[in-house]
């Protein structure tokens, strides 16, 4: 495989984050999810809806030469010194192949990520295993699933020294 390298979003990648989140619904989330929960996803991940979540958050592309394979968000929580991961998903042919350990390493080096001291994700059931490898576990130990089928993941981090 060609090098692959990540770099903050830029607001043309739209369409292709749009494509590459709805791809990942369609081809990979299907399996554990119903195919309307899905198609109302798909649908709520336009390309606009992901220009003003980049407004939001500090937003990250995985790009192969100038395609983009994967996307990954940091935001910052309302709760004091928290941060939260968002809106990570890879191309299902990149999947295996180290792209999404390698968003969310440049979202652990993000400032908002540095200045936390825990960071939490809401993982789909396809995605737990992952995470756990990466060192998230199950928020105060619950491995149940919310109403949405989700999973609540937590990472403690020391803060950077001001």
């Amino acid at each position: 495989m060609n090098s692959w390298t990540v770099r903050k979003f830029q607001s043309d990648d739209a369409p292709e984050v749009s494509s590459l989140i709805c791809r990942n619904l369609y081809e990979v989330n299907s399996r554990d999810y119903p195919k309307e929960e899905i198609e109302r996803l798909a649908a709520a991940y336009g390309a606009e809806h992901i220009l003003k979540l980049a407004s939001q958050v500090h937003l990250y592309v995985a790009c192969l030469a100038r395609a983009v394979i994967g996307c990954g968000a940091v935001a910052k929580c309302k709760r004091e010194e928290t941060t939260l991961l968002k809106t990570i998903f890879v191309l299902p042919e990149y999947h295996g192949k180290g792209v999404g350990k390698g968003i969310i390493r440049a979202l652990e080096r993000d400032e908002w990520f540095l200045e936390s001291k825990r960071t939490e994700l809401s993982a789909s059931v396809t995605a737990c295993g992952f995470y756990e490898k990466l060192g998230y576990q199950y928020f105060a130990g619950d491995k149940r699933a919310d109403q949405n089928r989700l999973y609540r993941m937590v990472k403690y981090h020391a803060a950077v020294e001001k």
